[in-house]
């Protein structure tokens, strides 16, 4: 079903009774019921299409679902059925301020409509869309207004809808975007500001190469020169790229508007936008790394998140499939798909259905599923974004725009979903949860090429070590290593085997997604503080990565530091509604702006340059408890399974038992499906690299309500309690909490202080000697202790 645009110069166009009722232009304009019912879906249909309201409402619930998959669903009988309601939204969030503001009826502002009720499809909707605030994601309506180009114009239009057209961009509204961002606040990265020369650069005499979009060719970007970056999918190989052989002919003015050098239409278009914003210089990886010159690839890549923080602007292309796509919007032959529907329905009353928000149109796009955009997105200080339907401008200083809606110029705060998988939000959340919640929206994205997942990843890497106070190695942080090799594949529906180029200790050396803490409902609060390394690691050339450590015992009061001598203060800090510990660091008399997971130990600058150079191969020197147990095929049963898909009998991660000399189940152990037949019934060696308590929330055994700590395992009260309470304890408000099990837990104490010991299944030895990680998982105490020995294995 399509709707036809009515004329606002047509009069008043005909209204069905129900619409008639209802206060259309107050609606949008002054606060009033928060909802307003508007009758059953088949109520709807029966209105017919001659009142402009209800075909504006049938046609934003099509475009929103999808015109089939909402009328089938609207044909299947429900009890009670479906009934719409009218909800009305505030743009500006200052509405939200108070209770008694938000329920002020008659305040005059900007609002919006949701179309609340199908709740069901809007659950699919946040799905596709990849967001979890559902609510967020009912289709919208706007009252649109027409703005003069001055002042008081712009004053009266601001927050309510602006006209988008098909095939036109309104080029100075971006412009004003662009002013306006620069004037409210300045965005501080690496290097000499946004758009100017990257530091890497300045430091290493590395000659940046740009386009010239003047000169319509490939040159050194001058010092201070301001340039714009390039985000899209290459998704087939490109024509023209810039190679040693061609680089004397592509830096010749006017090459690529030749036939033999004109680039991929992505590249033309953005080309376009550069000139329409005043911006002389274009970074675009394909024209500006030699793409036949490993060791500028390798450099280049290395330093991704420089080149993109201080760019003036990222263009976005997230429409379309390839390089070939081009930009909706920038030049006759490419329109928007969908497309702005307006009606009139009163004198000078004319309504539309809103297109999508930013993070709608970013996070359900193929661009967002491909490996490289992940950091371009991520490390971006300003965004223009060019979606199916509209042009969108966001700023990590909070700027949030699209060509829809007019802009606010006293930048009033509007309301946009918060996406926090795509910040490095380090002072707000601890760095591990920063880093654990990258690595698992990264690790879901698409290579061509599976050798580029950890280039694809190392801006984001860069970033983060400051706050890591050291390297990555191999993608783990070498400061909480032991914590960072606890990752966990994670069933997707893709596939999941070895990536030979990198260790089988890494995230890297897999395809699929990963996730940290996989089976806990506490998600990654208290990870850090409730697992200590059992193993001592080093690398092949000496650098320690981690030691043996006794359970938790630091101080109670005041602070404390990491190795005698340290010159480093922390103080720990516990949140008394979340119940989140988290440390805070005075470093050299000055204190961190970083929230970390325990006290941290630096890396100096000879240890992170040998951690860097890596001539060992990512060979690791592990010395530790092994032990050896029977693996069967048999599945546990993990109460909060998030990992696996077995129970459905989609077999991608199994979670399978491990058996002690009784036949007993131990533990549990997380192994691709396809390793299953090869371990099933046979004898596999395990390594304890970590400790770690049963919850970590204060439903464990060993917390101390009173010290707000996890009581080490010598404490006396350590494997005592009630049997009874074997399957459940009681939360809160007094209902179960339900334990999961990794063990049979009839044959093992649960009220053991630290009852687990985090193991990787290893490999048999290759001809090397050394052994690849095949899987991990945890295994009780008091089956892997009388059974263990200490011995030092080569982990490849």
């Amino acid at each position: 079903m399509m709707v036809t645009s009515r004329s606002e110069s047509n009069g008043s166009p005909p209204l069905c009774s129900t619409c008639r009722s209802l206060p259309l232009k107050a609606l949008f304009t002054t606060k009033g019921p928060s909802q307003l019912d508007y009758g059953t879906p088949k109520e709807l249909l029966s209105r017919g299409e001659h009142c402009a309201f209800c075909s504006l409402v049938k046609y934003a619930l099509e475009t929103h679902y999808g015109g089939d998959y909402l009328r089938a669903q609207l044909e299947q009988p429900r009890d009670p059925p479906f009934r719409l309601q009218l909800v009305q939204t505030p743009v500006d969030l200052s509405f939200f301020n108070s209770t008694a503001e938000i329920s002020k009826v008659g305040r005059q502002g900007a609002f919006y409509v949701e179309l609340h009720g199908l709740i069901r499809l809007t659950e699919r909707r946040a799905r596709e869309a990849g967001l979890e605030d559902r609510r967020r994601l009912a289709p919208k309506l706007q009252l649109l207004r027409d703005g003069g180009d001055d002042a008081a114009s712009r004053r009266e239009c601001a927050l309510f809808g602006r006209k988008v057209e098909q095939d036109a961009i309104d080029w100075p509204c971006v412009t004003r975007w662009m002013r306006a961002c620069e004037g409210r606040h300045a965005i501080s990265r690496p290097g000499s500001g946004p758009g100017r020369v990257p530091k890497v650069a300045q430091d290493t005499g590395l000659q940046l190469l740009a386009i010239d979009v003047e000169q319509l060719c490939v040159l050194p970007l001058p010092p201070g020169a301001r340039y714009m970056a390039l985000s899209y999918m290459w998704g087939k190989d490109q024509k023209v790229k810039l190679r040693t052989a061609n680089a004397d002919a592509m830096a010749t003015p006017g090459y690529l508007d030749t036939p033999d050098g004109r680039p991929s239409l992505t590249i033309v278009h953005a080309i376009q936008v550069s000139k329409h914003l005043g911006c002389r210089y274009l970074w675009v990886d394909a024209l500006n790394i030699k793409q036949d010159d490993e060791a500028n690839i390798v450099f280049n890549t290395g330093k991704m998140d420089q080149v993109y923080a201080d760019a003036w602007v990222t263009i976005a292309a997230v429409a379309g499939t390839d390089a070939d796509a081009g930009l909706p919007g920038v030049a006759p032959g490419v329109r928007r798909s969908r497309r702005q529907v307006r009606v009139q329905v009163a004198d000078g009353v004319v309504l539309a259905n809103m297109l999508e928000w930013d993070s709608e149109a970013l996070n359900g796009t193929r661009w967002n599923t491909r490996g490289w955009t992940y950091q371009e997105r991520l490390l971006s200080p300003r965004m223009l974004i060019f979606a199916e339907d509209q042009m969108h401008y966001k700023c990590q200083g909070g700027c949030n725009w699209r060509e829809e809606m007019h802009m606010d110029e006293d930048g009033s705060a509007v309301l946009a979903p918060f996406d926090p998988r795509h910040q490095l939000d380090v002072e707000e959340a601890d760095v591990f949860e920063v880093y654990a919640a990258a690595v698992a929206e990264y690790t879901k994205r698409a290579f061509s090429s599976l050798s580029d997942r950890l280039r694809g990843f190392q801006g984001v890497l860069n970033r983060l070590e400051a706050p890591f106070r050291g390297p990555f190695y191999q993608g783990i942080p070498a400061s909480t290593f032991v914590d960072g090799l606890l990752w966990t594949p994670h069933a997707d529906g893709g596939s999941h085997h070895r990536i030979p180029e990198f260790p089988s200790w890494s995230w890297a050396g897999w395809s699929g997604p990963v996730v940290y803490a996989a089976n806990a409902d506490s998600g990654l609060a208290n990870l850090c503080e409730t697992t200590i390394s059992q193993v001592a690691i080093e690398t092949t050339e000496g650098v320690r990565l981690s030691r043996v450590v006794d359970c938790p015992s630091w101080p109670s009061e005041g602070q404390s530091k990491v190795e005698e001598g340290d010159r480093d203060c922390w103080r720990r800090i516990f949140d008394e509604d979340s119940l989140c510990i988290h440390y805070a660091l005075v470093e050299d008399g000055r204190p961190s702006p970083y929230l970390y997971p325990r006290p941290l130990g630096a890396f100096d600058k000879h240890q992170s340059d040998i951690i860097k150079r890596d001539k060992g191969g990512g060979v690791l020197r592990v010395r530790g408890k092994t032990a050896v147990f029977r693996l069967t095929k048999q599945h546990t049963r993990l109460l909060r399974r998030k990992s696996t898909t077995c129970d459905s009998g989609v077999h991608e991660i199994c979670n399978i038992g491990v058996l002690d000399r009784r036949g007993f189940v131990a533990g549990t152990i997380f192994v691709h499906a396809d390793l299953v037949p090869h371990l099933d019934g046979r004898d596999r060696r395990f390594v304890a690299v970590a400790r770690s308590v049963r919850e970590r929330t204060d439903y464990d055994p060993s917390w101390d309500p009173e010290s707000r700590r996890f009581r080490p395992d010598t404490h006396p009260d350590s494997g005592r309690g009630q049997r009874e309470n074997e399957y459940f304890r009681l939360d809160h408000v007094g209902g179960p909490v339900q334990w999961g099990e990794w063990c049979d837990m009839n044959h093992f104490n649960e009220f053991v202080f630290w009852p687990f010991f985090d193991i990787l299944l290893l490999s048999e030895p290759g001809s090397d000697g050394t052994v690849q990680r095949l899987g991990i998982g945890k295994i009780h105490i008091d089956a892997f202790l009388p059974i263990s020995i200490e011995e030092s294995v080569l982990l490849s």
